[in-house]
């Protein structure tokens, strides 16, 4: 539960910070592309994660992410210039482009320690409170990033927040790991063996599987319209970046 709380909070801290740090340098009519390019890094992101995420221990897995996730965020926060970055001519838009990304990703990884961790009656029993301090991380965060911004707190240093709450969440990961690993009362899953056939063969090998595709399709480009429908506007509305952040 404790992990939960700063993944929810970690969450929030790093979805705002990185809307603020975009209208610093860009207006709305930029946001598309930043979920093109949020899109294509996602992409490439999973596809390595679905390779790797039955080869390698669960433990060792999830730790990787994490670590990356914090590298990430290092590399933003100690080199400024990776924020102007542009490829081609064409502007990155960091760290707007990485937020689907590293929101999904960071979720991910957190489910899938738990279904490592507990068996599937006690992930059942467990889950309505962790549910509930993934949302308490998220509204203390919300309430203490409300409580800094009336004090004209410096808004670059949401950058260092979320830097700082996932120095947290990769270090309550490695305590984990070392408990689960010689603790014998905890679930230990059988290891599974790498599948004969792609992954990717299998979205499209049965008709369960391929509907549920074009669900998740769709649900991801209704979310992106609705997001950018509501981030626009809240823009006009609030062109001062305080009271937008507010």
């Amino acid at each position: 539960c404790l992990q939960a709380l700063f993944v929810g909070a970690f969450l929030v801290v790093f979805d705002i910070g990185a809307h603020i740090l975009f209208f610093q340098q860009y207006d709305s009519h930029m946001i598309p592309l930043a979920y093109a390019l949020s899109a294509a890094l996602g992409v490439v992101y999973m596809s390595a994660y679905t390779l790797l995420s039955n080869r390698l221990n669960f433990r060792l897995f999830v730790l990787g992410n994490y670590l990356i996730m914090l590298l990430a965020l290092s590399a933003l926060f100690f080199y400024a210039p990776l924020m102007t970055l542009t490829a081609f001519g064409i502007p990155l838009l960091m760290p707007l482009s990485m937020m689907f990304p590293v929101t999904i990703i960071v979720l991910l990884v957190f489910r899938r320690t738990m279904r490592n961790l507990y068996t599937p009656f006690q992930n059942r029993r467990l889950m309505p409170y962790i549910r509930a301090s993934q949302v308490l991380g998220m509204v203390t965060a919300a309430f203490f990033l409300l409580t800094l911004f009336y004090v004209r707190w410096d808004r670059q240093l949401m950058l260092l927040a979320s830097l700082g709450l996932m120095v947290i969440i990769a270090g309550l990961q490695m305590i984990v790991n070392v408990v689960h690993r010689f603790s014998p009362v905890l679930y230990h899953p059988l290891k599974k063996l790498n599948p004969i056939r792609s992954r990717y063969i299998e979205l499209f090998y049965s008709r369960y599987t391929f509907l549920l595709l074009c669900f998740v399709v769709l649900s991801t480009v209704i979310g992106y319209l609705l997001h950018y429908q509501f981030i626009s506007l809240a823009r006009q509305t609030y062109p001062n970046l305080v009271g937008f952040s507010k």
